[in-house]
C-alpha cells in the first residue's frame, strides 16, 4: 500500500490495494478515484469538523429516515406506499435501530431485526416489506456514499413457510350469498332499503370489484346497454402530513381518485342480471332523493363513498342474513373469484384472471389453487363415468 501522510492532527491520506484513495480525518473515513479527489474531500472533512457539521454517516438512522422518505421516496411511490413504509418505521424499525447511528448500523443488527419480526408472529409479507424499506434506504445511502459499504448486502429472510401462515379466508357459501342479497332487497314501510348501501355489496358480490375501485366506479364507467363496467379508477385514502413534523397526522386524510396501480387493474367486467338489478336500484334511489353525484356509491352530498360505510353495512347484512363468520369487502371479492373458477360457473382460469385484474395468471391460480384442486377431483370423478 503507497501510503501518502499529512501533518499529524491534520488528518491523512493513503492509496489502497484496490486502488482508491482513502482520507482519514478524527475518525472519519471518505473514500475518493484519485489523489487529488482525497486531498479535496480531507479539505472537507477539515472544513465540516471546523463548522461542527455533522456528516450524514453519523447522522441516527432516524433523522437519516425521515430526511430520505420525504426527500426521495415519497416522490417514487403511492400514498398508500408511503403510508405502509411510514407505519412499518414507526412502530417496528424506529424503536429497534433509530437511535443508532447510519454508520454503526451493522448487519448483525439488521439481521434481528428481521428475525424478531418473525419470532413475534408477524407475517412472511410484512417482515418482507420490512426488507424492502431498508434495502432502499441503505442502498440509497451507498449510492450517495453516505456509507462506504451496505448492511443489506448478507441479510436473508427465511424461508416463507418458516412464518406465521396468513389468516385463510373462507368464502360465503352460496346459500350465505343469496341470503345477502335477499337482505339487500328488503324495504322499510316507505319504499326505500332497509340497508342503504345494501346494493352496493350485491354489485361487489357479483363483480370481484376492489373496495377502491367500487368506491371509485363512476357512472361514465357503467354501460347497461352492453351489460359491462369499465374499471378505470380506484378511490384511496391516505394520511395528511404534519407540518411541524412532516410526519402523517393518523387524524386527518386525503382521498384521491387514481389509476389502478398496474395495467391489468384497467380492465372490463360482464355484468349479470343481479349486478345489472343492484346498480338501477342504486341510481333510482339517487333520483328518488335527488343526490346527484357522478359516482354509483355516494354520500346524500354527492361525494363518494368512504370505507367505513361500507364494512358497516356489510357487517350490518351479515348479522341480519344470521352469518357468523367474520366479513370484510375482501371477503365479497374472495367469494367472488371462488364461484366463477368453481365448477358452478366454470370460467377459464385465463378470464377469470382478467376480470380480477391480476397482473399475471399465476396470482389467480395461486390465490385460489384450493378451488382448482376441487375441480380437479370432479373432473376425475366424471373420467370415471366414461
Amino acid at each position: 500500500m503507497a501510503g501518502k501522510k499529512t501533518i499529524h492532527g491534520d488528518g491523512s491520506i493513503f492509496e489502497r490495494k484496490d486502488g482508491r484513495w482513502c482520507a482519514k480525518y478524527k475518525g472519519r473515513t471518505v473514500y475518493a478515484k484519485s489523489e487529488k479527489e482525497a486531498r479535496s474531500k480531507l479539505k472537507q472533512l477539515r472544513v465540516d469538523d471546523a463548522n461542527g457539521k455533522v456528516p450524514p454517516s453519523r447522522k441516527k438512522l432516524s433523522v437519516y429516515f425521515w430526511n430520505w422518505f420525504d426527500t426521495f421516496y415519497c416522490n417514487n411511490h403511492t400514498h398508500q406506499s408511503c403510508d405502509s413504509t411510514e407505519n412499518i418505521f414507526q412502530n417496528r424499525v424506529e424503536p429497534f435501530l433509530g437511535d443508532f447511528r447510519l454508520c454503526d448500523v451493522t448487519t448483525d443488527d439488521i439481521q434481528k431485526l428481521m428475525n424478531s419480526l418473525r419470532e413475534e408472529g408477524y407475517s412472511y409479507a410484512y417482515t418482507r416489506r420490512a426488507f424492502i424499506v431498508l434495502s432502499e434506504l441503505f442502498k440509497h445511502a451507498y449510492v450517495v456514499e453516505d456509507l462506504q459499504k451496505n448492511p443489506m448486502d448478507r441479510i436473508t429472510l427465511l424461508k416463507k413457510d418458516k412464518y406465521k401462515p396468513a389468516k385463510k379466508i373462507v368464502p360465503l357459501e352460496s346459500s350465505e350469498v343469496q341470503l345477502l342479497e335477499e337482505v339487500a332487497r328488503r324495504k322499510n314501510g316507505r319504499g326505500n332499503p332497509l340497508h342503504r348501501h345494501g346494493n352496493v355489496i350485491v354489485l361487489m358480490l357479483n363483480t370481484g370489484m376492489r373496495i377502491g375501485e367500487t368506491r371509485g366506479l363512476r357512472w361514465q364507467d357503467v354501460d347497461l346497454e352492453n351489460k359491462v363496467i369499465h374499471i378505470r379508477n380506484s378511490l384511496v385514502n391516505y394520511r395528511c402530513k404534519d407540518e411541524d413534523t412532516s410526519k402523517t397526522n393518523g387524524k386527518k386524510t386525503m382521498v384521491e381518485l387514481k389509476s389502478p396501480k398496474s395495467f391489468s387493474g384497467i380492465r372490463d367486467i360482464p355484468l349479470n342480471a343481479k349486478a345489472i338489478e343492484a346498480l338501477r336500484e342504486i341510481k333510482q334511489y339517487a333520483q328518488k332523493h335527488g343526490y346527484e353525484s357522478e359516482f354509483v356509491g355516494c354520500t346524500a352530498k354527492g361525494n363518494p363513498l368512504g370505507k367505513d360505510p361500507i364494512v358497516e353495512t356489510l357487517e350490518r347484512m351479515a348479522r341480519d342474513a344470521g352469518i357468523q363468520k367474520p366479513v370484510n369487502p375482501h371477503l365479497l371479492r374472495h367469494t367472488f373469484a371462488t364461484r366463477i373458477l368453481s365448477n358452478e360457473v366454470g370460467v377459464d382460469l385465463a378470464v377469470a384472471s382478467k376480470m380480477l385484474g391480476h397482473s399475471r395468471v399465476s396470482t389467480t391460480h395461486n390465490s385460489y389453487v384450493h378451488v382448482l384442486q376441487e375441480m380437479e377431483q370432479q373432473a376425475v370423478k366424471l373420467l370415471e363415468k366414461l
